[in-house]
């Protein structure tokens, strides 16, 4: 809708996780490290944690387009799962076929699928997002995958990304096991003051080297301030900023766009709190005010 307000070639604060903004803050560089070296040391277990929006997703991509071409790889992020549904969806990943033996049966059709993806020299990955939502019965699950290995090497490399809640499920003794077996785990902080400017002139960067988008220091301010450097929300601010700069004819977004941009949200918020007791909706766009 405003691209052409202000020069850009593409939408620079959509909420994707697209590699080619990948902002490499020492944070997410250190845990995409963290997972790299999972996978090429064949480490076998990774856990990397953060907040919601925090990154990890992209974090995640950006260790994708690093892996061989030959990788197979599976992702799982419905995790509201039994621990025999959980191996139905990584045999479902991988086109193995389930059959109807149970579960003893179904581990042993996914082993003899790794062991001869090891016999081709080709890595496995496995990645599940939103861990923290796995039963103590499925993280045993995950457990058993990790002891899959041949002679020299763990024949899958697995990734468990979640919230900060799956450090307490993890530290809970009765997973004393599973813990063990961790050998990489990483927690994804937020962006700092700075970092949280450089992401954002960063993303303007890619998203139109010719651009004329201008956000003051004072509006950087306001924006951390606001979402505490977490990308996603940072990149929900800096879009509506933009769109409100756009209303008002205008291509510097000052701290006074970015407080009535808050102040909407927290204003939808509220209304949709109040409303939704009552029954009523309603909808507003920005307020009259220039700034």
């Amino acid at each position: 809708m405003y691209l052409k307000h202000y020069r850009f070639e593409r939408m620079p604060f959509n909420n994707t996780p697209d590699t080619s903004f990948f902002f490499g803050s020492p944070r997410h560089n250190e845990a995409l490290a963290a997972l790299v070296y999972t996978v090429q040391a064949k480490k076998g277990f990774a856990v990397l944690t953060g907040e919601v929006g925090a990154g990890k997703t992209t974090v995640a991509r950006a260790l994708f387009r690093q892996l061989e071409a030959d990788t197979l790889t599976a992702v799982i992020t419905n995790t509201h799962l039994t621990s025999t549904q959980l191996l139905q969806a990584l045999a479902g990943e991988f086109g193995v076929e389930v059959g109807d033996g149970g579960r003893v049966e179904l581990l042993q059709r996914i082993e003899s699928f790794l062991e001869r993806a090891g016999q081709e020299s080709r890595d496995v990955v496995i990645l599940i997002d939103e861990a923290q939502n796995l039963s103590p019965q499925a993280l045993e699950e995950v457990r058993m995958l990790s002891n899959i290995e041949s002679e020299d090497e763990k024949l899958v490399q697995l990734i468990l990304m979640g919230q900060p809640e799956l450090n307490e499920k993890i530290d809970r003794p009765d997973l004393r096991q599973f813990r063990q077996r961790i050998a990489v785990r990483y927690h994804l902080e937020a962006l700092t003051r700075e970092e949280c400017f450089e992401y954002i002139r960063h993303r303007l960067a890619i998203a139109g080297p010719r651009a004329e988008a201008k956000f003051s220091r004072g509006a950087l301010r306001a924006i951390h301030h606001y979402t505490r450097g977490i990308p996603r929300l940072v990149n929900t601010v800096c879009d509506m900023a933009l769109l409100m700069g756009f209303v008002r004819s205008t291509k510097r977004i000052s701290s006074a766009i970015i407080a009535d941009v808050i102040k909407d949200r927290e204003g939808h918020t509220e209304r949709a709190t109040r409303e939704g007791a009552t029954g009523k909706r309603s909808f507003r766009l920005f307020s009259g005010r220039r700034g």
